[in-house]
């Protein structure tokens, strides 16, 4: 199995949803609960980094370390290409 194929595979599945009640129901088939509020945390701080905020009011508004944080800025920077994937 091609591992990159498959990928891809996902990423087209999840461009071709056509309304929230659609991703709604492919992520909640697909994700676990904790899946969900993991990528939901790390889109969270995507977000208020984009807005500026520092690791440590990120991690105090979201109850978490800056180390955490610091994960999802190590993980942002490795797979974009020129920017954050959340920025406007």
């Amino acid at each position: 199995m091609n591992y990159n194929k498959e990928k891809n595979n996902i990423f087209k599945a999840i461009l071709s949803l056509k309304t929230g009640k659609e991703a709604k129901a492919f992520f909640n088939d697909f994700c676990t609960k904790k899946e969900l509020k993991a990528m939901n945390k790390r889109y969270k701080i995507a977000l208020f980094l984009d807005n500026g905020l520092t690791y440590r009011k990120i991690a105090k508004k979201l109850n978490i370390s800056p180390t955490t944080v610091w994960q999802v800025v190590l993980k942002l920077n490795n797979n974009s290409i020129h920017q954050n994937p959340f920025s406007g």
